[in-house]
């Protein structure tokens, strides 16, 4: 059931690939080791002009990419350093930036607060 929602800031006239979210899917999959059609990814583009920063003109972030994650239970510890890290690596191979550009929120445990068609997940 893991949810993942992907945020890209973008340029004027800059647009997101018909096929990413796709790979997005297919390699957060992989990376959480989850089967066929359980990992959800949606894409939320983000105009630059409604992106800002402090104290800056240029923002640095104009390139970035936030990433949310939603799962049963998240890992802790050393299991989730390794997990954002292969997750990071993969959100900037298939967008085409930076590492450094790619953020990664994790939600709290999902389980026993999130309903798919009425009924309450629990696992």
């Amino acid at each position: 059931m893991p949810t993942v929602d992907v945020e890209f800031v973008l340029s004027d006239g800059q647009t997101v690939s018909d096929n990413i979210a796709a790979l997005l899917a297919d390699a957060a999959g992989e990376v959480f080791g989850s089967p066929p059609g359980t990992v959800w990814v949606r894409l939320r583009p983000l105009a630059r002009s409604c992106y800002a920063e402090n104290g800056t003109a240029e923002p640095e972030g104009w390139n970035a990419i936030f990433v949310t994650v939603l799962k049963a239970h998240p890992p802790s510890g050393d299991a989730l350093e390794r997990e954002v890290h292969a997750l990071t690596e993969a959100v900037a191979r298939i967008c085409g930036r930076d590492p450094q550009q790619v953020h990664v929120l994790y939600q709290p445990a999902a389980s026993g607060r999130i309903a798919f068609g009425g009924r309450i997940f629990k696992s």
